[in-house]
């Protein structure tokens, strides 16, 4: 008799488990979902955004880079999934410099400072001035941490036009 009791609260502690098991799972799917339509949400954004918006490492490696900002840099042709360094372009050089001082001061003005980038291509004469808004992240993990930046990109041309009208 004790042996058949014992078998049968272990039956309902099992069903109970599992019962809550298969919730805990419709849940996780569930915000998986949120997770995916959110994600897709911020790529559409980031695409369509006409100011640039670029992923920086400590290293000076563009983990992640929206159209505009490949435009802003002349590098059109590079994907949005396609990671490339900023060092070893000559007229990157004012930009690795900011990005450097920033990772250093551990800060930045909210307003932004000015960068001057030489412009590459031969359709425009003239300096282009970039303003940059740099918000650090940083993992919390003990193990390897990388620090990130993100890097806001306007043409300051485009921003005084707007003045303008």
């Amino acid at each position: 008799g004790l042996a058949g009791v014992g078998l049968f609260v272990v039956s309902l502690m099992a069903g109970e488990l599992s019962g809550r098991l298969a919730r805990e799972e419709l849940t996780a799917r569930g915000s998986l979902e949120l997770a995916r339509q959110q994600a897709q949400l911020n790529r559409l954004v980031l695409e369509e955004m006409q100011d640039g918006v670029m992923v920086v490492d400590r290293r000076g490696r563009v983990r992640a880079a929206n159209p505009a900002a490949r435009h802003l840099l002349d590098e059109p042709l590079i994907s949005a999934a396609d990671s490339f360094s900023l060092t070893g372009v000559q007229a990157w050089e004012p930009l690795v410099r900011a990005v450097d001082r920033a990772f250093g001061e551990g800060h930045w003005p909210e307003g932004g400072r000015d960068v001057v980038l030489p412009r590459v291509a031969s359709s425009d004469t003239g300096p282009r001035q970039l303003r940059l808004r740099v918000r650090f992240t940083r993992r919390r993990e003990t193990g390897a941490p990388e620090d990130y930046c993100v890097l806001f990109l306007e043409d300051l041309r485009t921003v005084q036009a707007r003045v303008r009208q």
